[in-house]
């Protein structure tokens, strides 16, 4: 008897029974268990291939996209990502680094060499050399639900979480040939690292400054010169001309004023400068 909507969806709610288990490693949860750990996550998008695989046969569309996910995953490998984490998304890249000692420069040097290696794709052949070969690069570092998710007998460690929702959302900012690095992933550098290798993005908006209003009295010299007898008729018409002399304190409304505010977005990555950090050690 076939099974029901029902029946596949309970049976999986049944398993989130388990929920997240951060004792464990990623490799000893079961089914409806989770652990959370913190990544450095590289994606890696080669742009503008819609309009060029439209026009072009399967034969080449499977060429150019297994040269270039094989040889980026190559590249992520070799500095660091995991392995099993690892995902092909179309004409991208998601690769998925352990949170291990400087392994956030270690992020950097593969963005720069799948990078290089993109621009060296185009000599491989006419076809190749016909393609723009530009890529789009996000840098990021936050905490990810890893799970084994999947159907009965054919599930995957798969990771989720807010930083991928991130990761997706900038990718529209990024412009071809760029790199983009988030704010979480610069604080894992070092301070030196940072300024050689990022360049700040900000975002500016007028506010209004709130100044303090000052105030003013007027307080003219004004003598009294009468008789003892007479004073209590001179202070009752004198009140409203003293008043009128001696106004309450005043205060000086001055006009809105605005200043330009500027705040850190993200960064761009400083490819000329990884580069000569790295001149004469681009050997894998």
């Amino acid at each position: 008897m076939p099974k029901t909507v029902d029946e596949i969806i309970n049976k999986y709610y049944a398993e989130t029974a388990e929920g997240l288990s951060n004792e464990k490693t990623p490799s000893e949860l079961n089914r409806g268990e989770g652990t959370e750990a913190d990544y450095y996550i590289l994606k890696i998008d080669l742009c503008n291939s819609t309009l060029f695989f439209l026009r072009r046969s399967s034969q080449t569309y499977f060429k150019i996209a297994h040269v270039f996910l094989s040889t980026i995953d190559d590249i992520t490998r070799t500095f660091g990502s995991d392995a099993r984490q690892v995902e092909y998304a179309g004409d991208s890249v998601m690769a998925y680094f352990p949170n291990n000692y400087d392994m956030a420069l270690n992020v950097l040097k593969a963005a720069y060499f799948a990078r290089t290696a993109m621009t060296k794709m185009k000599s491989l052949d006419q076809t190749f050399g016909n393609f723009p070969f530009k890529s789009r690069i996000i840098m990021h570092y936050g905490k990810l639900i890893l799970g084994n998710i999947g159907p009965w007998g054919d599930y995957n460690l798969t990771a989720i979480g807010m930083p991928l929702h991130v990761v997706a959302k900038l990718e529209k900012n990024v412009q071809p040939d760029n790199g983009l690095a988030t704010k979480e992933f610069a604080a894992k550098l070092s301070s030196e690292e940072k300024k050689t290798f990022l360049t700040g993005n900000y975002s500016e908006s007028l506010v209004e400054v709130h100044d303090t209003p000052a105030y003013i009295s007027n307080k003219p010299s004004f003598n009294y010169n009468f008789g003892i007898g007479d004073f209590n008729l001179a202070r009752k018409q004198l009140s409203p001309l003293a008043a009128l002399l001696n106004p309450a304190p005043q205060a000086i409304v001055a006009k809105p004023r605005y200043e330009t505010k500027q705040e850190l977005v993200n960064y761009n990555v400083n490819w000329i400068r990884l580069q000569r950090f790295l001149e004469g050690k681009n050997r894998l």
